[in-house]
């Protein structure tokens, strides 16, 4: 019986230095990923919108509540803000698109 599935030894050797190639790019590259082609970092999303619109577009509800953090009132007064889906109520707009990366 003869086996269909034989690989030269050099066809071995290509292969691993093409993939040794793409690993050590990409460990290389790595901060650059996520950066437009004059190496400024992309602009924020949000940057333009007023915080009450970032939280519907983000699935939020906008509402004037204690601000709560672990689902537990932080004791501040209550604000405007945004209470995510299945989490908190959050006043800060920074502090809200800090929580959509995480």
């Amino acid at each position: 019986m003869e086996n269909k599935w034989v690989v030269k030894k050099s066809t071995l050797w290509k292969g691993a230095v093409i993939l040794f190639i793409v690993v050590l790019g990409f460990f290389i590259f790595r901060n650059s990923f996520g950066k437009d082609l004059t190496g400024n970092v992309i602009a924020d999303p949000y940057a333009d919108l007023s915080f009450k619109e970032v939280c519907s577009k983000t699935g939020g509800m906008w509402m004037r509540m204690q601000p709560t953090q672990n689902y537990v009132p932080t004791g501040l007064p209550a604000c405007s803000g945004c209470m995510q889906r299945g989490g908190d109520h959050i006043c800060d707009k920074e502090r809200y698109i800090q929580t959509l990366r995480n």
